[in-house]
């Protein structure tokens, strides 16, 4: 923590501060709805939000008006869809995706919806630039049955249009192109793409953002062990926003 914290405070210039939500802010919760910010994490980022150091943006797989209810702040920067749309300060959004691209994702979601007949706990989300299978509380048996058929239907549909990203208790299908380090990219270019960057992720979503701010910057990945580019790691969201809260004058 010491590393980061050192890079951060020792900044001549005002940092890009990039956050991913889920397993980063928040602990990760078997109903995505559950994973809310305590008061006093929200009040850590509010506090960062006003404070001129930094420029902060929120990068998520949820899809971006889901995101902006779960965080609860004054007009930010943030990101939905693992990439595919920005959304600035003033409400102009961005979709960094063409509708060309979108239109295999309805074919994916009507098999996938088959697969879930396996077990009552698995469960279909469908956002602007990818399907996600959702398989937290299933049977070891019937998630493996699951994940394999997905995979098959993939395998033989899908593999040169949509990237497949194995997650926490998920399988996510995105857009070919949409990534997070994508949209990292693109913010800090729109932000004039001076500052350097910082960026907090937990999972392979993250790992194209990750990269991205290890070259302008610094990458923190949170979770027990770093396999990222990264070059700080930090063990759970309470240790993030220990990190975050002492930030603050």
């Amino acid at each position: 923590m010491q590393k980061i914290l050192r890079y951060i405070r020792e900044s001549p210039s005002r940092i890009l501060l990039g956050l991913d939500y889920d397993g980063t802010l928040v602990e990760i919760c078997n109903r995505p709805e559950d994973a809310k910010l305590s008061r006093e994490r929200r009040t850590t980022l509010r506090d960062l939000l006003t404070d001129e150091r930094f420029l902060m943006v929120f990068i998520s797989g949820r899809r971006i008006d889901e995101l902006l209810r779960m965080l609860r702040l004054p007009p930010c920067w943030a990101v939905g869809d693992h990439g595919a749309v920005i959304r600035q300060p003033d409400g102009a959004e961005h979709l960094l995706v063409s509708g060309t691209k979108l239109h295999v994702l309805d074919r994916l979601r009507t098999m996938l919806k088959e697969v879930c007949s396996l077990d009552g706990g698995l469960w279909v989300e469908a956002k602007a630039a990818s399907v996600a299978m959702h398989y937290r509380g299933v049977p070891p048996g019937p998630a493996r049955a699951a994940i394999a058929r997905a995979r098959e239907i993939y395998q033989k549909n899908f593999r040169k249009t949509l990237v497949i990203m194995p997650m926490k208790k998920v399988v996510e299908f995105i857009v070919a192109g949409v990534t997070k380090g994508r949209a990292l990219q693109r913010v800090h270019r729109m932000t004039g793409g001076r500052m350097p960057v910082v960026y907090f992720g937990d999972d392979a979503t993250d790992f194209s953002a990750i990269e991205y701010a290890e070259r302008h910057g610094r990458a923190v990945f949170v979770g027990r062990e770093n396999k990222t580019a990264a070059s700080c790691l930090l063990p759970n969201p309470k240790s993030v926003h220990q990190l975050l809260s002492s930030l603050i004058k």
